[in-house]
């Protein structure tokens, strides 16, 4: 009997092992390590998060996860669009529902890079200067358009 219960806490053990930690996605495409990025994000795993990301210049995680906590950004529901893979680096459009009226939805494209694994290196593309890789919190951008460059003399 004691043979059986020894056995049995060993294979608990093992598979507790197994099962534990983040999830293991940084050899997966590109598009898998962005859903598993934002979904860490989204329900306040900012330590998963921080393991699908390089940084240079390098950032720890302590850092990474004060900045996100004290960020105030939050987003409804997103979706991740196609990867397109050019050599080592690929670049996936992420589309956000943020719930704001003034801006319902918001775009970006963030960029990986194969090293080991994918690993998300920028996420300022296509939605301006949002390193954090969220929508904006707070206040949204003007949808006024540009003003038109003035003619030459």
């Amino acid at each position: 009997m004691k043979k059986i219960l020894v056995l049995c806490f060993g294979l608990l053990f093992l598979l507790s092992a197994g099962c534990g930690g983040s999830k293991k996605v940084s050899g997966s495409s590109p598009e898998a390590v962005a859903q598993a990025y934002y979904d860490a994000l989204k329900n306040g795993k900012y330590e998963e998060a921080y393991e699908y990301r390089k940084f240079n210049p390098p950032k720890t995680k302590d850092q990474f996860v004060k900045e996100r906590q004290s960020s105030g950004m939050v987003f409804k529901e997103f979706s991740i669009g196609k990867a397109t893979i050019k050599g080592d680096t690929a670049t996936v459009p992420v589309k956000f529902k943020t719930g704001s009226p003034n801006m319902p939805e918001l775009s970006i494209s963030i960029t990986l890079v194969n090293d080991k694994g994918w690993k998300i290196t920028s996420t300022m593309g296509g939605g301006g200067g949002m390193g954090s890789g969220m929508p904006p919190g707070g206040s949204t951008p003007s949808t006024t358009p540009p003003a038109a460059p003035a003619p030459a003399k």
